[in-house]
């Protein structure tokens, strides 16, 4: 397969974009990266000789992300850094609320959502009610996956889209009730895209 060759597919029109050599993890690897498209929606694959898959991107409409490989090891060779930080000193450094794009994305049927809720200095009466809810592209509620008090922690929980037809769907973090030492309460709230493709 040649640098810009296509394969046209029912669904995917898929692209060998680029090869050539890289520096990843200080040393030089020959690469390639491919494309896959539907419509609007589209990710593409990144490999390195030897190591495989190295990045891996997508985008739907206007939304954009990018995942890397920070390390590894392979037949005793260690590549960048494997360093990891245990679920206890993770949650020790909580400092801010965090809605996690969902992965895999697109997916079909299932797909995790991941979000983290900070060590909050509150008031002894305060408490953090935590809801997770997905809509559809009109904005009708789906299904609520979460809707209970949470204590500070990172929290992943499964969506399934069985039963749904293929589209955008929105999935909305809300964490009210907040109190602080001096008194002042507030609410936080994000939203994310995501996408089932049956």
């Amino acid at each position: 397969m040649q640098v810009w060759d296509t394969v046209f597919t029912p669904f995917w029109t898929i692209v060998f974009e680029s090869a050539g050599s890289k520096t990843y993890f200080n040393q030089i690897f020959n690469y390639r990266e491919y494309s896959h498209s539907f419509g609007l929606i589209g990710y593409g694959d990144h490999y390195l000789l030897n190591i495989g898959l190295y990045k891996y991107t997508w985008a739907a409409d206007f939304v954009y992300s990018i995942s890397n490989l920070r390390g590894c090891l392979l037949n005793g060779i260690l590549y960048g850094d494997t360093t990891t930080v245990s679920v206890e000193n993770e949650q020790n450094n909580l400092s801010e609320f965090y809605l996690y794009q969902n992965y895999p994305n697109p997916f079909n049927p299932t797909t995790k959502i991941k979000f983290t809720i900070p060590f909050v200095e509150t008031h002894r009466d305060a408490s953090l009610l935590v809801t997770l809810k997905i809509y559809d592209v009109l904005g009708n509620e789906v299904v609520t996956l979460v809707n209970e008090q949470k204590p500070a922690g990172t929290y992943e929980v499964e969506f399934d889209g069985n039963g749904l037809p293929s589209g955008i769907y929105f999935y909305q973090l809300l964490v009210s009730a907040l109190q602080s030492k001096d008194g002042k309460a507030g609410t936080f709230i994000e939203t994310k895209k995501m996408v089932l493709m049956k």
